[in-house]
């Protein structure tokens, strides 16, 4: 089944579609909703939900831009509705215990390996990650991240030089090699 087949099946609310669909990008998608989940069964269940509101709402894409790109927003709108009603928008913004030099943009995270980045990844305060994900994965700029959030700009600037702080910290201690390149 072609993505235009599965779309108009969607749109018919065929079962067969939605399975097709399912199996057509459920493994990229779980691989978004884990850098967002702290464990394996949130990211299931951002998955989930992410999949129903696609069915649900599959009359709304409007087949001007990519359809995958439609349902990579829904997962990542899912994935911070499910951290906001976790964690009652109660984003780390007090001063970590830990002391942490500021370092430059272009460092050591251009040249780790990204499955190192990501198992260190997890390990960062949830307000963090959600930030580093939002900004450095995701591509969205401050001012949307504290919109979407429901923090101020600042605040999200902030959130994304701690968690770069933080994870190089974690690298170093780790161990884990840094490419070269």
């Amino acid at each position: 089944m072609t993505e235009q087949e599965i779309i108009d099946g969607c749109l018919k609310k065929d079962s067969k579609a939605f399975e097709a669909l399912y199996q057509l990008y459920g493994g990229l998608l779980y691989g978004m909703a884990i850098r967002y989940a702290n464990t394996n069964k949130e990211a299931e269940d951002v998955l989930q939900d992410t999949f129903i509101k696609v069915f649900q709402n599959i009359d709304s894409f409007s087949n001007t831009g990519s359809f995958i790109g439609w349902v990579k927003r829904i997962l990542v709108n899912t994935a911070i509705n499910s951290y906001r009603t976790a964690y009652n928008r109660n984003i780390e913004t007090h001063e970590e215990i830990y002391s942490f030099p500021l370092y430059e943009e272009n460092d050591v995270f251009n040249n780790l390996a990204e499955e190192d980045l990501l198992k260190i990844l997890d390990r960062l305060p949830t307000g963090y990650k959600t930030v580093f994900n939002l900004y450095v994965i995701e591509g969205y700029k401050h001012h949307e991240i504290g919109e979407i959030l429901g923090i101020s700009e600042g605040t999200s600037k902030s959130q994304l030089s701690k968690a770069r702080n933080m994870l190089k910290s974690m690298i170093k201690k780790s161990g884990i090699e840094v490419l070269q390149g």
